[in-house]
């Protein structure tokens, strides 16, 4: 059962350990007493997440900046919070008109330069709160208020900053943002405090006090020019999203071409304390770096080990580094040591070979690169391969027009045998005996989940499916109940859960028993609002910082993304429900993301798009998966035998159901029809099992082509076997 006050208490934990420490000279953390002046609107409207499905959780509360600094012993400038209040009061929160209508950021108000000098004498110490939002169908604008700041916040930073020798920044956003201000202006302290959750003010409270030592790392990359990454120049493209910069994403192309770009590179993260790595390769079993992590500093906390692992004179282009491995320790008191082993999959140092479709490690000598971030490390050490190691085969990935579609499970209907589902379930007849009493009608009404808001159910749901007729309810098939979604489950009629922070939040804690923890809280929420399925984590890539998805999405690294996945999911089964990885593949711009062909080669698909969901569904041991909305070379998603069957199911080894996203097109651009929702018979034959969502299933809502296409031969019964199949055992391990 579901302990509220320890929840609260995980979230409050989660969101402290997530904040990254970009700048700080000494200043932190704050004493009792300090005498402090809050400057910026953010203060009061706090952004606890992005926007969209995956964020609009309804909470008992939020905590903001100013709420969490009113529970403490620091002392507040009353005269300035009255000013911001009263402006607040004259320019209400805009919230916009209706979905994705929202500001990227709230009018921020002007300063009178007096005041701010008057302010400067009564208080020692300016906190500067800025706020950014983006979200689902609103990616992040390349613009001021939006990826850069504003007049009125600059005019701000330049006011505070003139009378406060003593300044910090905290930057409430989902999105990176250009961050190159903080060097151009002095600030004692700057911290990377994301969007937080519903405990969000009280986790910056606590670092800002040393209550906790930040112990984050960055999850992506922050640079100068963004307009230097090759991917920057096709974002946004309505029709043809070319994937010109291939493998080389984030930290991968700035550490190879672009150095001197970087403000702050993956991995970076300050804390209050330091420590000393030992480090050791051990090649007995398999090959380990363990050895010994000291703190040396004088403020008890963790450490983040971020192993890197490069190649001398390969035989093709790669990045320059990889991250291929990673560690936190628990809390360590001053002078306090632990010993530390973190193994490395050999698989990690692989790099795929398109002409064969199969992965290789080179022989040669790698250099490990044991804590510090991407630029620097602290330790460096080698590790030689004597002869290249071979993967298996793979099936292409992008040539749908060669594949021959599976033929399914040939179950001829056979009418009533009075078998129950349960009867499955308690081994009184298999389910392919099972299966022969369902008609061809009943098979399509399968495919065909509802949603949104069914009536079938007593609470507002995503979308259901099993049971979703009389006659499949009959059977004794249960209904399964999904819903939104990543940072805490979403009602859409008002019902209360708890909101975690954003992916990319907890991403940077690079902590496994954290994120099993909160899962597994959220896995108990779910089970008292009986919700059977979360419509995530999400996995998909920061390919740029101005998708607006990017808060739900854990990293431009694929392996921490995959492997923040699988922890989620483990802490989700723990608690007897599960999570659906998605938007698989490359949702990665919110502009037409119904439309816009991604291309992208073959080799960064393997490495970099796919990668994720490979680790999920090997690590994680994922089970459902969401399709996404955009085609990908060609193929909408949902409708790409390619991708659903041959590259998830065989390559990967995947066992579970795959969905479409909500009201999502197939087909082909290829073709003269295009995308349609009405093409059932090519999404339902690449095998992703249920389409979201009908209004009526039994009716056919959508006037798929399913029925049509059983008549043509088009699709096969044994197909829509299949399909069954898959969503029935799903369903007997889920209920």
């Amino acid at each position: 059962m579901l302990n509220e006050m320890e929840f609260t208490k995980l979230l409050r934990r989660a969101s402290a350990e997530g904040i990254v420490l970009l700048e700080n000279d000494g200043l932190l953390p704050l004493k009792d007493e300090s005498r402090i002046a809050v400057f910026g609107i953010n203060q009061l409207s706090y952004y606890k997440s992005g926007t969209g499905s995956g964020g609009l959780v309804n909470t008992k509360y939020v905590i903001s900046v100013m709420d969490a600094i009113k529970q403490t012993n620091l002392v507040i400038n009353k005269d300035l919070e009255n000013v911001y209040l009263d402006f607040a009061n004259n320019h209400p929160f805009d919230n916009g008109n209706g979905w994705a209508t929202e500001p990227w950021c709230q009018e921020e108000m002007p300063l009178n330069e007096e005041l701010v000098k008057k302010v400067s004498k009564e208080s020692d110490i300016a906190i500067i709160n800025i706020g950014r939002l983006a979200g689902e169908d609103k990616d992040l604008g390349y613009t001021k208020g939006g990826y850069f700041l504003t007049d009125l916040e600059i005019e701000m930073i330049e006011i505070v900053t003139k009378y406060f020798e003593k300044t910090i920044m905290l930057l409430n956003i989902g999105n990176i943002i250009d961050l190159s201000f903080v060097k151009k202006y002095h600030f004692s302290a700057c911290l990377l405090i994301y969007q937080g959750g519903m405990e969000g003010g009280n986790g910056v409270i606590d670092v800002l006090t040393g209550k906790v030592n930040p112990s984050a790392k960055m999850a992506c990359t922050s640079v100068y020019n963004l307009e230097a990454n090759p991917a920057f120049k096709n974002f946004g493209d309505t029709e043809k999203n070319v994937y010109q910069e291939d493998v080389f994403v984030g930290y991968r192309y700035y550490n190879t071409y672009d150095e001197k770009n970087i403000i702050y590179p993956f991995g970076y993260g300050l804390s209050y304390t330091s420590f000393a790595i030992e480090a050791n390769l051990n090649l007995t079993n398999k090959i380990s770096i363990n050895g010994k992590i000291k703190n040396i500093g004088s403020f008890r906390g963790k450490e983040t080990i971020l192993v890197f692992a490069s190649i001398n004179n390969s035989k093709i282009v790669r990045p320059k580094k990889v991250l291929v491995a990673f560690y936190k320790t628990s809390e360590l008191d001053p002078f306090e040591e632990c010993d530390y082993n973190i193994d490395i999959d050999l698989y990690n140092l692989a790099y795929f070979e398109e002409k064969r479709s199969r992965f290789i490690v080179e022989k040669g000598k790698y250099i490990l690169e044991v804590g510090g971030d991407s630029l620097n490390a602290k330790r460096k050490l080698e590790l030689f391969i004597d002869e290249d190691i071979l993967y298996p085969v793979l099936n292409d990935c992008m040539d749908e027009k060669s594949f021959k579609y599976d033929d399914g499970i040939d179950i001829e209907y056979e009418g009533d045998k009075g078998y129950k589902f349960n009867d499955v379930k308690i081994g009184n007849c298999t389910i392919e005996e099972f299966i022969s009493q369902l008609s061809d009608h009943d098979l399509c009404c399968l495919y065909r989940a509802e949603g949104m808001g069914s009536k079938k159910i007593k609470r507002d749901s995503a979308a259901i499916f099993g049971g979703v007729t009389e006659r499949l309810k009959e059977y004794g098939i249960p209904l399964m109940v999904c819903n939104d979604g990543p940072s805490g489950v979403r009602f859409s009629d008002g019902n209360i859960a708890h909101q975690l922070p954003i992916a990319s939040m907890l991403a940077c804690t690079f902590d496994k028993e954290l994120i099993e923890e909160l899962y597994y809280n959220v896995g108990l929420e779910m089970k008292s609002y009986e919700v059977d399925l979360l419509l995530g984590p999400g996995v998909n890539i920061m390919r740029l910082p101005l998708c607006g998805r990017n808060f739900e999405y854990y990293s431009e690294d694929p392996y921490l993304s995959g492997m923040m996945a699988s922890f989620a999911l483990a802490g989700l089964r723990k608690a007897n429900v599960n999570g659906v990885i998605k938007h698989c593949l490359a949702n990665n711009q919110e502009i037409a993301r119904h439309d816009a062909n991604a291309v992208i080669s073959k080799r960064a698909l393997r490495e970099i798009y796919l990668k994720p969901y490979e680790i999920a569904i090997k690590e994680g041991n994922a089970y459902a998966i969401m399709t996404s909305y955009n085609p990908v070379n060609g193929w909408w998603s949902s409708s790409n035998y390619a991708l659903n069957t041959l590259v998830l199911r065989q390559d990967y080894g995947f066992k579970g159901i795959i969905m479409t996203d909500w009201w999502a097109k197939g087909g082909s651009i290829f073709n003269p029809e295009k995308g349609s929702k009405q093409n059932a018979c090519l999404i339902a034959k690449s095998q992703n099992d249920l389409y979201m969502v009908n209004t009526d299933a039994f009716t056919n809502s959508n006037n798929d082509d399913l029925e049509e296409g059983l008549a043509s031969g088009f699709i096969k019964r044994s197909e829509l076997v299949r399909n069954a199949k898959n969503i029935l055992n799903f369903i007997l391990l889920n209920k």
